[in-house]
């Protein structure tokens, strides 16, 4: 029987090729859409700045009322991998294509 802290060799090999696909994912999403994330990372660290905090769902109302969108939908979540920002806490998403599912609240980092 297995402990629930216990990690099998497979598991955490199966772990670790999943987090290293999601990182090279990420960074290509990044890659292709750098215009749009630093844009975007800038609206984010000053909307963190004014009220404390900030979400994706903030970054997608910026967007859509400035008129631009990113060439691939992983790049929302692209705009907070960066050193200026750390996760508060989580909340339900507002965005009827995420199906109420978690989102990250996002604060700058001291």
């Amino acid at each position: 029987m297995r402990r629930d802290s216990q990690e099998s060799f497979l598991d955490r090999e199966n772990r670790e090729r999943g987090e290293r696909r999601r990182d090279s994912g990420t960074s290509r999403v990044k890659a292709n859409n750098k215009n749009f994330v630093e844009q975007m990372r800038i609206w984010a660290e000053g909307h963190a700045s004014r009220y404390g905090r900030v979400t994706a769902a903030d970054v997608r109302g910026h967007a859509n009322r400035i008129g631009v969108e990113p060439e691939h939908p992983n790049a929302w979540g692209s705009v907070f991998k960066d050193k200026r920002f750390v996760q508060l806490g989580t909340e339900i998403s507002s965005t009827p294509s995420r199906n109420a599912g978690i989102i990250r609240i996002w604060g700058l980092a001291k």
